[in-house]
């Protein structure tokens, strides 16, 4: 939400001690989403500090119609994909493992890359997570998701106010150098 590279390490511990939890609750896809997650953590980490123009930080930008609609079909394809296997293995709730870990892993993608759009997938992927733990009986998790919610809430938010800003700062022209007057 505040932009800030460190959350990168805080969040490899975080998804490690996730996979446990969800390995153990029958909930397969989330626990295979966080090895996935392993990686694309280190990645984006790597691409918040040199992903920008030669080798600087990103800024927020808007994802493209383009990117967004290949992310869209990815997803809906991961999902049915996913459903079809959670289904044969005997995962529990399926489709909505499928859905979310789908989901989470096209705001992954998208948060990486610093989009403003990366947030609307978290919002609706912990705005599913919440119930789906509760009849998990995972209730702990299920207060920690509803937290995250607000928090992608107000991530969208922030982002969106930080984005504007830099396309305002973008707009406006150089200013002139010391000692030069304008005529």
């Amino acid at each position: 939400m505040k932009e800030n590279v460190w959350n990168f390490p805080i969040g490899l511990v975080n998804v490690a001690t996730f996979g446990f939890v969800f390995l153990r609750a029958g909930l397969f896809a989330d626990a295979g989403l966080q090895i996935v997650y392993l990686i694309l953590c280190a990645r984006g980490w790597h691409l918040w500090l040199h992903g920008g123009r030669e080798g600087t930080r990103l800024h927020v930008t808007r994802a493209g119609r383009g990117e967004l609609n290949g992310l869209l079909v990815c997803i809906i394809l991961l999902t049915l994909l996913l459903w079809l296997v959670l289904r044969h293995v005997g995962g529990s709730a399926s489709f909505w493992d499928a859905l979310t870990t789908s989901v989470s892993l096209g705001s992954q993608w998208l948060l990486n890359r610093k989009r403003l759009e990366s947030w609307m997938g978290w919002i609706l992927v912990d705005a599913i997570y919440v119930p789906l733990y509760v009849s998990k009986s995972l209730y702990l998790t299920a207060v920690l998701y509803a937290i995250f919610l607000g928090l992608a809430i107000m991530g969208q938010r922030r982002w969106q106010e930080n984005w504007r800003t830099h396309q305002v700062a973008m707009r406006m022209p150089e200013p002139f150098p010391c000692g030069e007057a304008v005529t």
